[in-house]
């Protein structure tokens, strides 16, 4: 609790200033690409199900020698962890080069993936490469997870990826990190325990089940496209949760926590919250959004986002990624949210998980502007 306390008040004091500007974001994501061979009912990217814009070309990607540069301007504003994702990473041949670029720019690298086409090879290459931790997703037992992946082999290659990830980590000497993640919907409400079950059969440290993130359609046009052709609406068939079904497979779960993996849930809802999560649209865990100080995103082409709702603050072949961090745009963007709170239509955001936030006061004072230097620890 210390240490959240110590992490917490990093940025809290820029928040404070009320200038915008922000100290080196703890949080780094990398989204490497946005092809993927799935077709998950959930994903915001996934053009054929959420009506969102299709991929650009591969071409049009930051190429390895781009994201060596970006990785190592993040440790150099005083980064330390980079999560890389998409898409599907493993879709690009050259993953273990960019997981080495992070890890020789003095970065932990961490890859979330579905493991689809992760096999022994690339196993072996990624483990050597330095991959800190592996997050795979894992909707429920086998056919759960194949009807809302979009593949019927989904969950065995899954589980083969697993299998390949261990193997290679043994034969350096060393122990796979696992992590699982289980987006809660309508369409697996049902099995979380049964998730539970799966995750202990496969030995993974730690399973988080996240309630899904989403959109309201009537703000969503408005206030939610961004250059990546996301749509964070989420369809009838996958919001129309059970309350009653969810409360009572929340409840399994805890009564098996005793047992590995470690669970966590992502918000954290009490039994009073889950309808309102769901059906209630002003429903917010927490009144007060602090991300936008804490984190950063790098798109598949170089844009730089802080969160689906955020504008576009630039481009790292263009700009440097410490000037885009602290540029006008973002700034005016925390700015917005410092007064907002959170921004209609972000109540159901994954980011909205934290309650310490509840504690931020709702009209920072103006001060002076900082004077450290695009996104540099002071």
């Amino acid at each position: 609790m210390l240490q959240r306390l110590r992490t917490f008040l990093r940025w809290y004091r820029f928040y404070l200033r009320n200038t915008g500007e922000t100290a080196c974001p703890g949080t780094f994501i990398a989204e490497v690409t946005y092809h993927c061979p799935l077709g998950c009912a959930m994903c915001s990217l996934h053009a054929g199900k959420t009506g969102g814009a299709p991929p650009r070309k591969e071409t049009e990607e930051l190429d390895a020698e781009a994201w060596s540069s970006v990785f190592a301007q993040y440790a150099h504003m005083g980064g330390r962890n980079v999560l890389i994702t998409g898409g599907e990473p493993t879709v690009r041949r050259d993953l273990p080069e960019l997981v080495k670029a992070a890890a020789q720019g003095g970065l932990r690298p961490h890859l979330l993936t579905s493991g689809y086409y992760l096999d022994e090879e690339l196993a072996e290459h990624l483990c050597r490469e330095g991959v800190a931790s592996w997050h795979l997703s894992l909707d429920g037992p086998d056919c759960v997870h194949n009807a809302i992946r979009g593949r019927e082999d989904a969950f065995e290659r899954m589980t083969r990826a697993l299998e390949c990830l261990r193997q290679a980590t043994a034969r350096r000497g060393g122990r796979a990190q696992i992590v699982l993640q289980c987006t809660v919907t309508a369409r697996n409400q049902g099995h979380l325990a049964d998730t539970l079950r799966v995750a202990t059969e496969l030995a993974a440290d730690t399973l988080i089940f996240s309630h899904h993130s989403f959109v309201e359609p009537d703000v969503f046009c408005a206030e939610a496209q961004t250059a990546r052709g996301e749509n964070w609406k989420l369809a009838p068939e996958l919001r129309d949760v059970d309350p009653e079904i969810l409360r009572r497979e929340v409840r399994e779960v805890d009564s098996m926590r005793s047992q590995l993996p470690r669970v966590e849930w992502s918000p954290r809802l009490a039994p009073d919250e889950i309808a309102r999560w769901y059906q209630d649209p002003e429903f917010a865990v927490v009144s007060r959004c602090f991300y936008p100080w804490q984190g950063v995103s790098v798109g598949a082409y170089g844009d730089v986002f802080v969160c689906p709702m955020s504008p576009c603050a630039g481009n790292v072949q263009q700009d440097s990624l410490a000037a885009l961090v602290n540029g006008p745009g973002l700034r005016r963007f925390r700015q917005t949210v410092a007064r907002a709170g959170i921004l209609t239509g972000c109540q159901k955001c994954c980011n909205l998980r934290n309650r310490l936030w509840r504690w931020i006061p709702s009209r920072p004072r103006r001060g002076r502007r900082s004077k450290a230097p695009g996104g540099v620890n002071e």
